[in-house]
């Protein structure tokens, strides 16, 4: 427990997770606003304690609490017992979520948060992970909780948090863009420059090699340095204005209240303000495309005149067979934009004689 009467509220989170001591850490907020105490949760009758108490208050941060908690007690088991078996790991973990969510049985974003964690076990379990690697993945998921932007309502549906600024009409899933210039609403105000879309660095190379009758030929080219945007289609498959496309695989990866992290918003039958231009799109453009390799080997000559052939070689060509790039869902080359035609991979076989 920590007594801070030389600071204010507002130099504390309100709810937090001290890494070191793996604990929970909240503002008393019984004390309020006479007196700011900052209280470190050990044990798990402490956390039941704090939220029963109401020493943590609201829907957004009794969610944050209760994913923090029960992910340092789930911490606490994996440490006293290492060689755990993934069976009893899962038998004390919802020992524990039950205790935690009978501190609040009414309260729904404590039931919503728990819940949460208990389908990154779910779905860790399915994978096959490790007890360690599963304990990493709550960890990551009440961090990934405390950086959220909603919360569950009174009525049990998602809902922005207090004090989150959004564009009329907007729901959870949808992009979130930031208030730059501070005036509470999100306008063209809030514009800025988001970079350059040339290249820093451009290159080319043409390396050949001969080795006896082997001759072996590399052409490749690529760009440093260049951002890019998925734009059109990529970005927002679904249109019913007629300008729809079929999704691709990796559309798959939305958002729901069952996938958070995912890489692109919720599903909506128009673009609305997702499609705006934003750096939530950016990607890395940067690439090495190998444009061609042909590998060949000439016949010695003394054997081929036998067969009254001045030259014989035999030769395979590769056109486009692999580009390095760390943007993987699309064609670097084409900076987003789904009207480009990706580049053809091209494999052939020959033979040139000469008589």
């Amino acid at each position: 427990m920590k007594n801070s009467e030389n600071k204010t509220i507002l130099d504390y989170e309100t709810v937090d997770f001290n890494k070191e001591e793996n604990c929970l850490v909240i503002i008393d907020q019984t004390l309020l606003p006479g007196k700011t105490e900052i209280i470190e949760l050990k044990t798990a009758q402490e956390i039941w304690d704090a939220i029963y108490l109401l020493k943590v208050r609201g829907a957004p941060a009794i969610g944050v609490a209760a994913a923090f908690g029960i992910y340092q007690l789930s911490f606490e088991i994996w440490k006293n017992r290492k060689d755990i078996t993934c069976e009893e790991f899962e038998k004390q973990f919802l020992e524990q979520k039950e205790f935690l969510n009978s501190s609040r049985p009414t309260a729904v974003n404590l039931s919503w948060a728990l819940n949460r964690m208990e389908k990154v076990l779910r779905k860790a379990q399915e994978e096959g992970k490790s007890v360690e690697q599963i304990v990493t993945l709550l960890g990551e998921e009440a961090f990934r909780m405390k950086e959220d932007d909603i919360t569950t309502g009174a009525d049990g549906t998602l809902v922005p948090k207090e004090g989150v600024v959004i564009i009329d009409g907007q729901k959870p899933g949808d992009i979130h863009y930031v208030d730059v210039n501070g005036d509470k609403a999100i306008t063209a105000d809030d514009r800025v420059i988001m970079g350059n879309s040339e290249p820093k660095f451009n290159y080319f190379a043409n390396i050949t090699a001969r080795w006896k009758g082997i001759d072996l030929e590399i052409l490749f080219q690529g760009v440093r340095g260049v951002e890019a945007y998925y734009g059109g289609n990529f970005a927002v498959p679904l249109r019913l204005d007629g300008n729809s496309t079929t999704p691709q695989e990796f559309h798959l990866d939305y958002w729901t209240p069952e996938n958070p992290g995912a890489f692109f918003p919720r599903l909506t039958p128009t673009p609305g303000n997702n499609s705006l231009s934003s750096d939530y799109w950016k990607f890395d453009a940067s690439y090495c495309r190998v444009k061609y390799i042909q590998l060949g080997y000439t016949f010695k000559q003394d054997w081929t005149r036998k067969f009254f052939v001045n030259n014989l070689r035999l030769f395979v060509n590769f056109q486009n067979p692999f580009t390095l790039s760390a943007e993987s869902r699309v064609d670097p080359e084409g900076r987003g934009g789904h009207t480009t035609y990706p580049m053809v991979k091209t494999y052939s076989a020959g033979l040139n004689i000469t008589f």
